[in-house]
């Protein structure tokens, strides 16, 4: 898979592309589920997913400003070399987009808006008190992945990585192959992305304020207890979720009832798509 793929529109179209930016799976899967983003079909809407699924020599960043500054060098290179730019994420896709827009303000171009779905300000989460903790968070945050991926509700790894029906079936055996692997690489970016997420601290790139309108599509149902990943109770209740809403040019919050895994759920996304669109709608 391509780390930036087009999901819906024309890679030509007049309106402003809008990418988004992959949770800490690395994997852009979820936005496929979206409905239109545009009734006209005219504003090209890509997926970001992490190179590592892509690339056998990339390396793990080793922060957020780091995946940062690689995606926006991808999107000028790739697809986009000049603004104005739109930006957005779910999750841990929301605090890269932020970042972005910082990163492309510093080289002078402009970002019309940063669209966040349900992602907490990373500077508000505690950090791991042992290397242990922070095994515990990859495994279950991995096994909450997985089980969602898989549709299954069993934990076992079979329902991850079937058997072969038959030692001839090599394309089947194959599959399993891929998948396994496919998990892999996404458990060692799961651990990496919660690493540097509870890493984060003010820095460099975030300093000063953000010249862009923000929104943030806040859940307000939590199906998971909501220490689950670490995260404190005021930063989930909280309307900005901690976001400093004066270092932006606007931040407005608005509220989605869905929860934060289940956001794409096909339960949830209409409300998700529709909250979407009624944003883009006044972008050009």
């Amino acid at each position: 898979m391509d780390p930036i793929e087009l999901l819906q529109g024309s890679a030509n179209g007049p309106l402003t592309p809008l990418f988004l930016v992959h949770a800490v799976s690395g994997l852009a899967l979820p936005y496929l589920a979206l409905g239109p983003l545009d009734k006209t079909d005219c504003r090209p809407v890509y997926g970001i997913t992490s190179p590592i699924y892509s690339s056998p020599i990339y390396k793990l960043p080793s922060s957020l400003d780091d995946v940062a500054r690689g995606y926006v060098a991808r999107i000028r290179r790739e697809v986009q070399p000049e603004g104005p730019y739109l930006l957005g994420g779910w999750s841990m896709g929301g605090m890269i987009a932020i970042r972005m827009a910082k990163v492309l303000q510093e080289m002078g171009e402009k970002v019309l808006h940063v669209i966040m779905i349900d992602s907490a300000n990373p500077e508000s989460f505690p950090r791991f008190k042992s290397k242990d903790a922070h095994e515990a968070m990859t495994n279950a945050m991995f096994d909450a992945i997985t089980r969602r991926i898989s549709g299954a509700t069993a934990t076992s790894t079979d329902d991850f990585f079937p058997s072969p029906v038959s030692e001839a079936d090599e394309a089947f055996e194959s599959d399993a192959l891929d998948l396994a692997n496919l998990l892999t690489l996404m458990r060692s970016h799961i651990s990496n992305g919660l690493r540097i997420i509870y890493d984060a601290k003010p820095s460099g790139c975030m300093k000063g304020r953000t010249e862009t309108e923000v929104t943030l599509i806040k859940c307000t149902s939590f199906v998971a207890p909501p220490r689950q990943y670490g995260v404190k109770k005021p930063v989930i209740h909280c309307k900005s979720m901690n976001w400093k809403t004066k270092d932006f040019d606007s931040f407005q919050t608005i509220l989605f009832s869905g929860d934060h895994d289940g956001a794409f759920d096909e339960r949830y996304v209409g409300e998700l798509t529709g909250i979407m669109e009624s944003i883009l709608s006044t972008v050009n």
